[in-house]
C-alpha cells in the first residue's frame, strides 16, 4: 500500500512538471500554508458535491423501497385482516413474488403494529 501512495505523490509530482514545465521549487516565493488551504477548500468543496450525489442516491433508493413496501404491506395487512391472520406466509411470499427479506420486514412490522394497537398505540 505504502508503495502505491509513493506513486501517486510521484505522478502528482510529474503532472506538475509537465503542466508547469519545471520542478518544484521550495524556495519560490509561494506561501506554501497559503496555497495548502485553498487546495483543502477545493477539495472539500469536490467531497461536498460528492456527498450530495451519495444522498441523493440514497434518497432516491429509500423512497422506491419505503413505496414498494408501503404498497406490499398495504395489501399484506389486508390479506391477514381478511384471513384472520391465517396465512402460509411462504405461500403468500411466492404468489405475490415477495422476496425474503421483505417479507420477513412485513411480517415484523404487521405485529409490532398488532402489539402497540393492543396496548393502547404508542
Amino acid at each position: 500500500m505504502n508503495k502505491k501512495i509513493l506513486s501517486m505523490i510521484e505522478e502528482r509530482l510529474e503532472k506538475g512538471k509537465r503542466q508547469y514545465g519545471e520542478q518544484l521549487e521550495v524556495d519560490d516565493g509561494r506561501e506554501w500554508l497559503e496555497e495548502a488551504l485553498e487546495e483543502l477548500l477545493d477539495a472539500i468543496v469536490y467531497l461536498t458535491a460528492e456527498l450530495l450525489l451519495i444522498k441523493k442516491r440514497k434518497n432516491n433508493m429509500i423512497t422506491t423501497n419505503d413505496l414498494m413496501f408501503d404498497e406490499l404491506y398495504d395489501d399484506f395487512k389486508r390479506t391477514m385482516k381478511a384471513e384472520e391472520g391465517d396465512i402460509d406466509f411462504e405461500s403468500y411470499r411466492e404468489e405475490n413474488n415477495i422476496d425474503h427479506d421483505m417479507m420477513e420486514n412485513m411480517i415484523e412490522t404487521y405485529l409490532t403494529h398488532m402489539e402497540l394497537n393492543k396496548n393502547g398505540g404508542i
